[in-house]
């Protein structure tokens, strides 16, 4: 096994994985969404959907295992991927925008795999949660941007319906 092929798979599954889990310890249901019924959904892999019944809300989440950011020049790097080399911002607002004309869809998902049953006008938040802070979280509206560990700490200070 190549080092790229471990820390790939360190940068996607296990840090998904902890968002997902830590969601989990919350009382979200959460799925990992590629295909819906065998095809392919069009914006591309959405990392995290989670839904709480008792906060009736969604959380869509890109996860991205960034390196902390020390300098000018890594910051500048960091802010070059985000908007124009590997445009992650574009890619984020492609799946927040699928996600919400599909609302319903995942919801039977949901239902299906975990007997939850989502109600209606259920609020609906979109978090690009890196694994370090990061310069672009003063960049964006469209999204919150949170560093693992401040999510963790929004979520267990009884954070609510995005407030």
């Amino acid at each position: 096994i190549e080092v790229s092929e471990l820390e790939e798979y360190f940068h996607k599954n296990i840090f998904e994985t902890g968002i997902l889990n830590l969601l989990t310890k919350y009382g979200f249901s959460c799925i990992n969404l590629k295909k819906i019924e065998g095809k392919e959904i069009d914006c591309g892999e959405i990392d995290v959907i989670a839904y709480s019944g008792e906060r009736n809300e969604f959380i869509v989440v890109e996860a991205k295992n960034l390196s902390l950011s020390r300098d000018a020049k890594a910051m500048t790097q960091v802010i070059n991927d985000h908007f124009k080399q590997k445009r992650y911002h574009r890619k984020f607002l492609r799946k927040i925008e699928w996600f919400h004309d599909n609302v319903n869809h995942v919801s039977q998902l949901l239902n299906e795999k975990f007997n939850v049953k989502v109600r209606e006008e259920a609020k609906i938040n979109s978090f690009f949660i890196t694994r370090n802070e990061s310069v672009i979280k003063y960049m964006i509206s469209d999204y919150v941007v949170i560093s693992f560990e401040e999510f963790d700490k929004l979520l267990s200070n009884g954070y609510e319906n995005g407030n």
